[in-house]
């Protein structure tokens, strides 16, 4: 997964390969090669949704998540992880359990 930044570190999107799709380019936000473009990527430090404002991973996020790491459930719990200890560094008021649930609590 490639996220693209802007300089002042917030993240714009993050490019997503949509498997299931042969080229990839007949889906809506598609480019060449299977690799879909989404709008839901991380605002940081406050690690808001880019695309819709809800907290990331948003519902849209999840999902999109899901479809990406079908066959590498360990390999999503490991990014995910990572991103909650980017997390807690990030939003030190936000009580633990809090980002927890947010991170992982929803993974299957």
């Amino acid at each position: 997964m490639v996220v693209d930044q802007v300089a002042d570190g917030l993240s714009l999107r993050e490019r997503v390969t949509v498997p299931g799709s042969a080229s990839g380019a007949d889906q809506p936000g598609s480019l060449a090669g299977g690799v879909r473009v989404t709008a839901h990527g991380p605002v940081l430090p406050i690690w808001v949704c880019a695309g819709c404002g809800s907290p990331w991973p948003c519902r849209t996020r999840r999902r999109e998540l899901l479809i990406e790491y079908e066959d590498a459930p360990v390999s999503l719990s490991i990014y995910m992880a990572s991103c909650l200890v980017s997390a807690t560094q990030d939003m030190g008021w936000e009580p633990a359990g809090v980002l927890h649930r947010r991170f992982l609590g929803w993974l299957p």
